[in-house]
């Protein structure tokens, strides 16, 4: 079986880091009928080596030119033949896209290479960060063209479409989402493998950054650039915290064009020398083998929380806002309290020290995640079949 997955890279991100997972494991699990190849916006990524060592060949979308880039705006120019002329030559049994804004597009260009099998994978819940349309002109003609021509092309021309959360399917297709036969949730799982095989001690991360055995830690992790992860509110919840306990601390890490406003605000509440702000961590194990609770206050439901799965496979409990999606609340009850973001702060640090006392050990959050829809293992074997099967 021979599928093109078209993304924007194979770099740092979920989407790439879940795609580089699935190679993965399809090699753990020796499937050798099964092969991916990548056709990308973007060269350069970090993953692209490790692609390669397993057999993947990669292509690249031509880059547009201005008038190019003005003509689509308006619908005058489909920049999608170099793909449906590589499909044609190629023939692939599975086109396979992770652009929604774009996705319906691709899936006609598929279709008319005479591809079998053709997804459209939803990866977010909404149009944007702002959740609303875009100001500009020309971010208001891109959105007239994914209502009026992108989501009709994406019914008419996928065979499937995967949202990976509740939350995305309603996004895309509304309320109703159930009802269309074509579409089917897929969660984009991770692996435990670097949980199991975390070489550096807890205590040697805490170390690192300054914590003591005393110290109880409340983690959180996400891009700075908007206020999607609602890192202020975090700070007031952990000030009332932080009232009743001074030993606890609060670590904050990522990165952006707000972080200074971030850290201004800590330094308003009086909250500077215990609130850390570390910047981009690159290891998710590491980051929560320090932590004791995971916190996600986020302002909207994300596509699905990839940092609520790594705080599960590291043992925490964690507390989010009510707007997380259900797939992961209902799917781990017993290690996930949510809460209002209309709730008092009272309530939101009553639920965070209730959460301290719940911690699991390494090797408990990984079994619970292994266990659980949100594994690779479980991804693959529902996204292979979908490939089987819709045709």
């Amino acid at each position: 079986m021979r599928v093109l997955h078209a993304a924007y890279s194979l770099g740092i991100g979920g989407i790439e880091s879940w795609l580089i997972e699935l190679l993965r494991q399809i090699r753990r699990q020796g499937k050798r009928g099964v092969t991916f190849d990548f056709y990308l916006s973007e060269l350069g990524g970090c993953f692209e080596e490790e692609a390669r060592s397993y057999g993947c060949t990669i292509y690249y979308a031509p880059k547009l030119t201005k008038v190019q880039k003005g003509l689509e705006l308006f619908g005058l120019y489909h920049p999608y033949g170099g793909l449906e002329a590589l499909l044609k030559k190629e023939r692939y049994d599975v086109f396979h896209t992770h652009s929604v804004h774009s996705g319906g597009l691709q899936a006609r260009a598929a279709a008319r290479a005479g591809v079998p099998v053709r997804v459209v994978h939803c990866h977010c819940s909404r149009y944007n960060e702002n959740d609303r349309p875009p100001a500009g002109f020309k971010g208001k003609m891109r959105y007239r063209r994914f209502l009026r021509e992108n989501i009709p092309e994406i019914l008419r021309y996928a065979t499937a479409i995967t949202p990976c959360s509740s939350n995305a399917a309603r996004f895309l297709l509304g309320d109703n989402w159930r009802d269309y036969p074509q579409c089917r949730v897929i969660f984009c799982g991770m692996s435990t493998e670097r949980y199991r095989n975390i070489t550096c001690k807890r205590a040697e991360v805490r170390a690192r950054y300054g914590f003591s055995d005393e110290n109880l830690v409340v983690g959180n992790a996400g891009r700075m650039g908007s206020l999607l992860k609602n890192q202020p509110l975090l700070i007031d919840i952990f000030g009332e915290l932080y009232r009743r306990n001074p030993r606890c601390r609060l670590f904050l890490a990522g990165d952006g064009t707000l972080r200074p406003q971030f850290m201004q605000h800590a330094k308003e509440k009086g909250l500077e020398s215990v609130v850390l702000f570390p910047g981009y961590c690159d290891s998710a194990p590491l980051m929560t083998s320090c932590f004791d609770l995971f916190a996600l206050p986020s302002l909207a439901g994300e596509g699905l929380p990839v940092v609520g799965m790594e705080a599960t496979a590291g043992g925490l409990f964690t507390v989010c806002s009510d707007v997380i999606t259900p797939d992961f609340t209902e799917t781990f009850p017993d290690r996930v309290r949510t809460v209002s973001l209309r709730a008092p702060l009272a309530e939101w640090a009553d639920a965070l020290e209730e959460g301290f006392a719940k911690k699991l050990t390494l090797e408990e959050g990984c079994r619970l995640l292994e266990a659980s829809p949100f594994s690779i293992r479980s991804s693959l074997e529902a996204l292979l079949d979908v490939y089987q099967t819709a045709r």
